[in-house]
């Protein structure tokens, strides 16, 4: 679901520290609720909003998309991430938590070897024929008619643009408190895990050709470096993230 604050309303992008995000959001006093999520069960919540207008409170709302909202004349933002570092972290995440074998993409693209994840993954073709790239993830979320959120943070510099989003919206909250939020079972702090996911030099080249776009549009550096980590890596243990939720589609 989208977080809505007194001023603004919070897009959680899947993998981008949107976990951290909610606990530092509560942590810093800011009054906050969920969003009615649109979306129905299962196959329904992947694809299609709800005919009756019930949603179910389930996971699969937790993404949902300006698409999937009224935002009025709230100030909106989420979050976006290096497609590299995307890829390693979902990865990191299935291997600690497990594939979902009723999610399409998990069951077509999973792979013990991190490797193997990112071949099947660049091969991997959407039902309607289209090839997966991050950017279509990203301007799921993050747009929608026309319409952009009105902030696009960077979860490498997650702290410090979140700070300068609430202060956009005109959030009142406690700096230090939000500073002082903790990060729980990241992957990042997974050494092990860390070297099972390093890119090959030609996988790496042939991400970097796929996205492009999202490089351009987000401002990244293809030449940029992984090795400084990131702030926030996978969510709680409890918290399954899937590819093919709301505002992925």
């Amino acid at each position: 679901m989208a977080l809505l604050l007194p001023h603004s309303i919070f897009i959680h992008v899947p993998k981008t520290g949107g976990s951290w995000v909610r606990k530092a959001i509560a942590h810093a006093g800011i009054p906050h609720t969920e969003l009615l999520c649109r979306r129905s069960t299962r196959l329904g919540s992947l694809l299609f909003p709800a005919a009756n207008g019930k949603r179910s409170w389930n996971h699969n709302c937790t993404h949902d998309g300006l698409r999937d909202i009224d935002p009025g004349d709230r100030f909106t933002f989420g979050f976006v991430r290096h497609p590299l570092s995307f890829y390693q972290s979902y990865w990191r995440h299935k291997i600690r938590i497990g594939w979902d074998t009723e999610n399409r993409f998990d069951r077509l693209n999973q792979a013990p070897d991190f490797s193997t994840f990112v071949e099947n993954t660049l091969a991997f073709r959407w039902l309607n024929g289209m090839e997966f790239s991050i950017e279509g993830i990203y301007s799921g979320c993050l747009e929608h008619s026309g319409r952009t959120v009105d902030f696009i943070g960077k979860q490498e510099s997650l702290v410090e643009d979140l700070i300068r989003a609430l202060r956009l919206a005109g959030e009142a909250f406690d700096e230090q408190k939000l500073y002082s939020t903790t990060v729980e079972n990241s992957t990042e702090d997974d050494e092990e895990l860390r070297r099972r996911s390093i890119f090959p030099p030609n996988l790496e080249a042939r991400v970097l050709e796929r996205e492009r776009e999202t490089l351009r549009k987000y401002n990244y550096d293809a030449r940029q470096t992984l090795q400084t980590g990131s702030l926030v890596g996978s969510p709680q243990r409890v918290h399954s993230v899937n590819i093919l939720e709301g505002c992925k589609v």
